[in-house]
């Protein structure tokens, strides 16, 4: 039953999300591309790129077409295995926003993660916090601004066939995040939770594919205004 309900909390959260849907809602995609590859027998290294695009915006009764990149990210870091239950990460994130647009801006993103794992036949429960330091350009130009940002993460993943995850087989992947921004005032309020529901594909040990919907969510006036964004994730991963 534990299990059951770890497992739907992510789900449970985009229907929730989307019931309140009343104000600003979004819908685009988020391609990654990640390369990986290991240093010593517990040190792996990582390059990331990816971006969220946006196509189309709902506003009460009004849609219109609204293509555009809002994110280019380069990322790069390293995961270090303390033991078969914690993982440490670090990595340095190169963002340029919307960046085909005349509001283009900056943003490098140093961030910092522990994660424990936790077993139980083939379902595997992690548990994440990361840390981010956001250094912000907002528009060309612009002086840089600095947030801290603290981002909790419940997932868990498994696979759908057997007691273990083989190559040509699919796997199940679910979170629930939490994000909020301590250097800003009322930062509860402007708290951004995530869900996500991923299904993945094993082609082999050095390559899977993994696509799902993800629901973001955050309020964005006092007067009680929030923007909910629905994005389409695909993400690719290969191992060298």
């Amino acid at each position: 039953m534990i299990k059951k309900l770890i497992c739907l909390a992510p789900l449970a959260l985009l229907v929730q999300l989307t019931v309140q849907a009343q104000n600003v809602s979004l819908y685009g995609v988020v391609p990654n591309v990640q390369i990986d590859g290991k240093l010593t027998g517990r040190l792996d290294y990582f390059f990331q790129t990816g971006s969220e695009i946006i196509f189309l915006e709902h506003t009460g009764g009004d849609k219109r077409n609204a293509a555009e990149m809002l994110t280019l990210d380069l990322s790069g870091g390293v995961n270090f295995d303390a033991g078969p239950d914690w993982n440490f990460a670090f990595s340095l994130v190169a963002r340029r926003r919307q960046p085909f647009t005349e509001m283009a801006g900056k943003e490098i993103r140093p961030w910092q993660q522990v994660t424990h794992i936790t077993r139980f036949g083939k379902y595997r429960l992690r548990n994440r916090l990361r840390t981010e330091q956001r250094f912000v350009q907002r528009q060309d130009d612009d002086d840089f601004e600095f947030d801290l940002r603290l981002r909790y993460r419940l997932s868990l993943d498994f696979p759908l066939e057997g007691e273990r995850l083989d190559d040509r087989e699919f796997y199940l992947n679910t979170s629930a995040e939490w994000l909020v921004t301590p250097t800003r005032e009322r930062f509860i309020f402007y708290s951004n939770p995530r869900g996500y529901a991923g299904l993945g594909y094993r082609f082999n040990e050095k390559s899977k594919l993994e696509t799902g919907p993800e629901l973001r969510n955050r309020n964005i006036s006092e007067e009680g205004s929030e923007e909910y964004i629905w994005y389409w994730r695909l993400t690719w991963v290969k191992t060298i």
